[in-house]
Parts: structure tokens; sequence; C-alpha cells
């Protein structure tokens, strides 16, 4: 059965990772995870729109600068 990209351990590929306040983003598809410093799951495959307002899915890469400002980048 195709597994769901809700899973975060569905796949090892994601589309995008950042690091954002010692928190690890992961994103792959409509959905994103979060990983504590720990190394322990936050955020199991919750949908990018429910707290990234605008953001698309299927981003192609993403970058946190020193300042804090992260950049996402989509190809169209």
């Amino acid at each position: 059965p195709k597994t769901s990209n809700k899973d975060i351990c569905s796949s090892t590929e994601f589309d995008a990772a950042t690091t954002i306040t010692n928190m690890v983003y992961l994103f792959r598809g409509e959905y994103y995870f979060t990983i504590d410093s720990s190394g322990r799951v936050q955020t199991r495959g919750r949908k990018i729109s429910d707290d990234f307002n605008g953001l698309p899915n299927d981003l192609d890469a993403a970058v946190t600068t020193r300042n804090g400002t992260t950049y996402f980048f989509k190809v169209t």
C-alpha cells in the first residue's frame, strides 16, 4: 500500500529543510514536521497551510539566515 506523506517515516526524502529557533523543519508535499534539538519529533504531519499562510506546497528549498530570517523557494 502507498504510504502517506503525513507520516514522517513514510519516506526519507523531503522537499526542503531548515532550522528555525533550534527546531529542524522538514517539508514534504503539503505537510511539515519539526524535530527538536534532542532528535524528538515535535510536529507530526501538519499541513503547511495551517501554519505558514501563503506558503506553497512542494517546496524546493528553505534557508534560515543568521539573523533569523527564513526564505522559502519554489520553482514555478
